[in-house]
């Protein structure tokens, strides 16, 4: 049987202390810190900044002026959108393509998000589902992709919405357009 250490020793004040007087650290094999608690109080506590009440109001009327002058101008706005768009040409900012070569360098990574939906999906699926018709609506969907619409096929009631959650069933699949089902996000939207 192993025997728990019930003390250790701070590497600050070198006391030896109950372990209780130590912070828990995830760094340690001991699971605690190094460090008494008070010694790292007194070595990390920060000084109570005390202002006068003129400090404080020339702190607002420097903020006020700082807020008007650059923030609040034209000028400003326009010097900050043209380094937004500078840094944005500068990195090549392309999303879509940056996903493409992390997909590349992850298939790990990729494989196990891909598992996961398909576990939510078979989780959501009943025993008494009808596989048939669920394959049929895909081909349906299928059908349409092969005619040139950007179609997806989108659940009514979410398998995992944030008040309600639907199963994968027939009754609860439908074909819509990518756009409106990107845009329902993870909600229930009666009308559509």
């Amino acid at each position: 049987m192993q025997q728990t250490e019930v003390a250790k020793t701070c590497t600050l004040c070198g006391q030896r202390k109950p372990l209780f007087e130590f912070l828990r650290s995830s760094r340690n094999k001991s699971g605690y810190a190094a460090r008494c608690k008070v010694c790292h109080r007194t070595k990390y506590a920060q000084p109570d900044r005390v202002y006068t009440d003129e400090q404080r109001a020339r702190k607002r009327e420097y903020l006020k002026v700082y807020v008007a002058e650059r923030a609040g101008t034209a000028e400003w706005q326009e010097r900050r959108r043209l380094a937004n768009e500078k840094w944005q040409a500068s990195t090549d900012y392309d999303k879509a393509e940056k996903n493409r070569q992390w997909k590349q360098r992850n298939p790990a990574r990729v494989l196990e998000q891909t598992r996961y939906r398909q576990a939510k999906q078979v989780n959501a699926t009943p025993p008494w589902a009808d596989r048939n018709a669920i394959r049929e609506i895909y081909d349906f969907a299928e059908e349409f992709r092969a005619a040139g619409f950007d179609v997806h096929v989108d659940h009514i009631v979410p398998l995992n919405g944030k008040t309600v959650s639907g199963l994968h069933i027939p009754a609860n699949l439908r074909v819509c357009l990518a756009a409106i089902n990107q845009s329902k996000g993870n909600k229930v939207i009666e009308w559509l």
